[in-house]
């Protein structure tokens, strides 16, 4: 059943990606998301990118990553799928701060941890991501050099080539 193997196939990629092994965990999601388009499962589709654009960041892979946020967010987005979405805006807050940009990466954090269709999981691991990245939960007063971002806006950017 092309289904449960699929399934098993992103368990590996966790696993692996987990135990220190993002190489090993892309090549497992990998292997799952050819599934899942094959049986037009889109919100796995947009997982096993997430999922990979994870492990990118991790390996430092960050042109993947981006590649990976960007057609999973492009699907989410088109679909409708706004749980889905706002975990690729998490990987993006992620892949933000990865790449040198704190400030924005904290201030995409603080606008998903505010958007009611956050997965109530995903706002202890941004509490905890602020704190590690010496980022308040929210927003500074203005005149302190802080932008606050809009949804709209982090969706165009991720969007952009």
């Amino acid at each position: 059943n092309l289904e449960r193997e699929a399934t098993a196939l992103m368990n590996l990629g966790a696993l692996a990606h987990r135990q220190g092994d993002p190489a090993g965990g892309i090549e497992h999601y990998r292997a799952a998301l050819a599934h899942y388009r094959e049986l037009g499962r889109s919100e796995q589709v947009v997982m096993a990118l997430g999922n990979m654009a994870e492990a990118g960041i991790e390996r430092g892979d960050y042109e993947s990553a981006r590649h990976d946020l960007r057609e999973g967010m492009a699907l989410a987005w088109r679909l409708g799928l706004l749980p889905r979405a706002t975990v690729m805006i998490f990987v993006y807050g992620r892949y933000l701060y990865a790449t040198g940009e704190t400030r924005r990466a904290a201030s995409v954090m603080r606008l998903i941890h505010a958007h009611p269709a956050t997965e109530s999981q995903t706002r202890p691991q941004i509490e905890s991501l602020l704190a590690e990245w010496g980022c308040p939960l929210t927003a500074e007063p203005a005149g302190h050099d802080h932008t606050e971002v809009d949804l709209d806006e982090v969706v165009a950017d991720m969007l952009r080539e």
